[in-house]
């Protein structure tokens, strides 16, 4: 399980993608799923799933950038690939 220790910015769901049991659920499984935190207190944690197909939109620096969840390469590195558009 990762927890992001980064800026946050505003960020958009746009399409959900799908939760794969063989890389949600197996050995590699840690690098699929993130932590937030989403109380005042920050008291309550929740296990949100890097889903394949993913989209989701961001701004920086005033550009707009649409992030896709990619098929992992099991063989060369089992953790989770994205691209930006």
């Amino acid at each position: 399980m990762l927890k992001c220790k980064c800026k946050s910015y505003s960020t958009t769901l746009l399409i959900a993608g799908k939760t794969v049991s063989e890389i949600h659920y197996g050995p590699f499984s840690y690098t699929w799923w993130i932590t937030s935190e989403r109380n005042i207190n920050n008291q309550i944690k929740l296990l949100v799933p890097i889903n394949l197909g993913m989209k989701t939109l961001t701004k920086l620096n005033g550009c707009n950038f649409i992030i896709t969840v990619l098929k992992p390469d099991i063989e060369t590195s089992p953790g989770s690939r994205y691209q930006a558009t």
